[in-house]
């Protein structure tokens, strides 16, 4: 199969040095990609590189700047004028004019779009359809569609064979039955088993680390994680949030306070040190917000991918089956707190328990490959037969 990938392709530097590519959306697109060729799918990309506005950055963004993209597969570079009124139109007709070529010339057999909330990835699926390529986004975040009663979502996806949803809550609701729809988690890749991991997983003893990954703000649960922390008067746990963000402005939204460790923007190495030292992971997600039916966090494969416990908010974006798994609260910061003491008090054997349930429900259900199999399977026969 020939797959067309309109999305996210950026290289590590592209991501440790620019601000508008997104780290989460990146790692996303990786682990699906690498995947997809494991199931023996031929990919080719089409991307451009965002730039701040000119003044701020150049006001002409060169297709042949190679390194800030990933060197994986052939990606169509897309140049664009970078000012004020010209960029949108510039790259919507960059973009039609690259993936016309694209359909002629390479013939893929479906082009796959990372969401379809910019105007240039709806031009592809467009050109797509003129081409009689079938075209099919990957729909993982957005605004609440209740306020518009669905009509911007149903009209970005009115070239769409099919429709891709990481919320569950959006694969349920969406209005058009008529053509073919698969619920998709987020990934990731479970680490190799040590030779010492029996020894390894033991109570955890003070100071307790919980860990947030990635943004805190009023979409991300800041003011929900700010309650917990008031409410929980323990002085054995350390709260540890990573991710972009002005570190001493984070660390005033929660008073200073010395258990709160904020560390900022983290390499993947320096990532994955946190996490393998973590006691407990966190996810806070406001459930009463609608915009949040809409976007499932992607981390929380990465929490489980570690198979520690993951304390979370209930969000009606996760599938069913997380409730066999995550260690689910009330909706209130005092039932946050009281679940994270509940998961903190338990013994090595429950933990041990925990662990290789975790492992074992992720590795057939959660794991990238598990996801590329389905969703290659689910094109082969409702969308491309």
């Amino acid at each position: 199969m020939k797959i067309l990938w309109c999305g996210p392709f950026f290289s590590d530097k592209a991501i440790n040095e620019k601000n508008a590519p997104n780290q989460a959306a990146s790692k996303w697109s990786r682990g699906l990609l690498r995947a997809l060729e494991g199931e023996e799918c031929e990919i080719m990309a089409i991307d451009h590189c965002p730039e701040q506005m000119w003044p701020k950055g150049r006001v002409f963004w060169q297709d042949d700047d190679e390194k800030w993209f990933l060197d994986w597969y052939p990606c169509e570079k897309v140049a664009y004028c970078n000012a004020v009124g010209i960029k949108k139109v510039w790259l919507d007709v960059a973009y039609a004019r690259r993936a016309r070529k694209i359909m002629r010339e390479w013939h893929p057999d479906v082009v796959l779009c990372y969401n379809s909330l910019h105007s240039q990835n709806v031009i592809v699926m467009c050109e797509a359809r003129r081409a009689g390529v079938k075209a099919v986004p990957i729909i993982l975040d957005g605004d609440d569609p209740r306020r518009d009663h669905w009509s911007k979502l149903l009209s970005d996806n009115r070239f769409a064979d099919g429709v891709v949803f990481l919320s569950w809550w959006m694969y349920e609701n969406y209005p058009d039955k008529s053509i073919p729809l698969l619920h998709m988690d987020g990934g990731a890749e479970l680490p190799p088993l040590s030779r010492n991991q029996t020894q390894e997983i033991r109570s955890p003893k003070p100071p307790f680390i919980l860990v947030h990954t990635g943004s805190l703000d009023h979409w991300r649960g800041l003011g929900f994680m700010q309650e917990v922390v008031k409410k929980c008067h323990r002085d054995d746990v350390r709260f540890v949030f990573c991710g972009k963000c002005d570190k001493t402005k984070m660390a005033a939204e929660f008073a200073n306070d010395p258990r709160v460790d904020v560390r900022g923007f983290l390499s993947k190495d320096e990532l994955d040190d946190v996490c393998r030292e973590a006691d407990v992971f966190l996810n806070v997600r406001t459930p009463g917000l609608g915009d949040n039916l809409v976007n499932y966090p992607s981390k929380i494969p990465n929490y489980l991918a570690w198979c520690k416990p993951v304390v979370t908010t209930w969000n009606d974006s996760f599938s069913p089956d997380y409730r066999e798994i995550l260690d689910v609260c009330d909706d209130t910061p005092e039932g946050f707190v009281q679940t994270l003491d509940e998961v903190l008090s338990r013994g090595a054997d429950e933990l041990k328990l925990k662990s290789q349930q975790i492992r074992e429900w992720f590795a057939v259900r959660k794991t990238w490959p598990c996801h590329a199999l389905r969703l290659k399977n689910w094109l082969q026969s409702e969308v491309l037969r």
